[in-house]
């Protein structure tokens, strides 16, 4: 089997809670090459507690490393994409274009005149995180109950919570909310950390992205790095 020819970024994680994006500046692409067949061996049979592991792992790699850039991928449908110190790849989307990663984007999306689908690391549990994003979207906040029993999907084979909102979205430096918008994404909250997988934009283009979105956090994958947890 060919190997697949994966153009490598480096993201820049915080270490506090997800702030504006603001800021960031485009980044050129500086290297690509091939991953070694250990690289390429996805986690697909490991265990929870290694997928923790390597999650942890993802999300805590700038506690260790100081990088000053990114590489990303050129955005053509079918590609790949893998974040260089991160045990990360992905497919991208029919219509999806790689952005710049920012200081809270691991990975960093858009698609449509408004579309947006990012990754990110944030402080805090699930429903701190989630009542946020109801903020977000001129909505009440839920109670522990409530946000309890929300739908489950798996998000690198681990349990996370499926959220789905409509309102008008206020983000971060928006003057003025934007109506009739959407949000929808997954949260795997973790100690002290949550992951999640997040898109926003108008409410029809997100329906015409259900697909798309399923497609792209499903196929987030982790890789063994040198074989490690084999």
């Amino acid at each position: 089997m060919p190997r697949k020819l994966l153009l490598l970024f480096v993201p820049l994680l915080a270490l506090g809670i997800v702030g504006c994006d603001s800021g960031s500046q485009p980044i050129q692409i500086t290297e690509k090459r091939e991953l070694s067949e250990s690289e390429q061996q996805v986690a697909l049979n490991a265990t929870s507690k290694e997928r923790f592991a390597m999650v942890r792992q993802m999300m805590g790699m700038a506690d260790e490393d100081d990088h000053s850039g990114h590489n990303h991928a050129e955005g053509e449908h079918g590609s790949h994409g893998r974040a260089e110190n991160a045990p990360l790849v992905y497919e991208l989307p029919e219509g999806w274009k790689v952005e710049a990663a920012s200081q809270f984007r691991t990975l960093n999306f858009s698609f449509g005149e408004e579309g947006e689908c990012y990754v990110s690391r944030v402080g805090g549990g699930l429903e701190p995180n989630l009542n946020r994003w109801r903020g977000q979207m001129g909505l009440d906040p839920q109670s522990a109950e409530v946000i309890k029993n929300l739908p489950k999907r798996l998000l690198f084979g681990m349990e996370s919570t499926y959220v789905e909102l409509d309102g008008a979205f206020k983000g971060m430096g928006d003057a003025e909310a934007k109506p009739d918008y959407r949000m929808a994404g997954l949260i795997l909250s973790m100690p002290s950390v949550s992951f999640f997988v997040k898109m926003t934009g108008p409410k029809e283009l997100l329906i015409a992205n259900e697909d798309n979105f399923t497609k792209f956090y499903e196929s987030l994958k982790l890789v063994k790095k040198g074989g490690e947890g084999e």
